[in-house]
C-alpha cells in the first residue's frame, strides 16, 4: 500500500478508539519503512493509551529514529490527554 494510505489508515484507527487494533498499530510503529507512517502510528498509539503501546513508542525515541517520531512518540509517552502514560 502507499504510504499515505497506511499513515491516513492508522491515524484513523487511534482516532476511533479502535483499541483492538493496537498490537497491529505498535508492529506499524516498529516495521514501517516509512517516517511519516511511523509518526502516524506513534500519535495513534497515545491516543488509543494503550498500556502495550508503552514500549514501541519508548523505543521510538531512541537515537537514529527521525527527530518527528521522538517528539510525537514522546509525547505520546506524556500521560497528557491522550497519552499512555
Amino acid at each position: 500500500l502507499d504510504p499515505l494510505v497506511r499513515a491516513v489508515a492508522v491515524e484513523a484507527l487511534g482516532a476511533t478508539g479502535a483499541v483492538a487494533f493496537a498490537p497491529w498499530i505498535a508492529s506499524v510503529l516498529r516495521t514501517d519503512s516509512d517516517p511519516e507512517v511511523q509518526v502516524r502510528a506513534a500519535r495513534a498509539l497515545g491516543a488509543l493509551g494503550m498500556p502495550g503501546g508503552v514500549g514501541p513508542l519508548l523505543a521510538a525515541t531512541g537515537p537514529g529514529r527521525p527527530a518527528a517520531l521522538r517528539t510525537v512518540a514522546t509525547g505520546a509517552l506524556g500521560g497528557g490527554r491522550g497519552g499512555v502514560g
